[in-house]
């Protein structure tokens, strides 16, 4: 996404005066996008050795679950950055 950032699918029209914009907004979406999902997977990996280690169910799960909430707030958030830097 950062070398080629033309080849994201865009919900609006790209024009060379938005382009510079719009590709930085995607790059930057991407990029939180990668976080919440390193996050995530590190969550699990954590609440699957809690649990053999202790026998029972992991205490993570509400964080798991914020974690989760904080990666669908991210797609929103570069959906609204979309649509705010558009031309209108």
């Amino acid at each position: 996404m950062n070398k080629h950032p033309q080849q994201f699918n865009y919900s609006i029209p790209i024009t060379e005066e938005n382009a510079a914009q719009m590709y930085q907004v995607g790059v930057r979406m991407v990029r939180m996008l990668r976080v919440w999902v390193a996050i995530i997977f590190l969550g699990i990996q954590w609440m699957v050795y809690d649990s053999a280690m202790s026998g029972g169910a992991s205490k993570l799960n509400y964080l798991l679950m914020a974690c989760v909430a904080g990666l669908l707030f991210s797609v929103g958030w570069g959906i609204y950055r979309f649509h705010i830097k558009a031309p209108k």
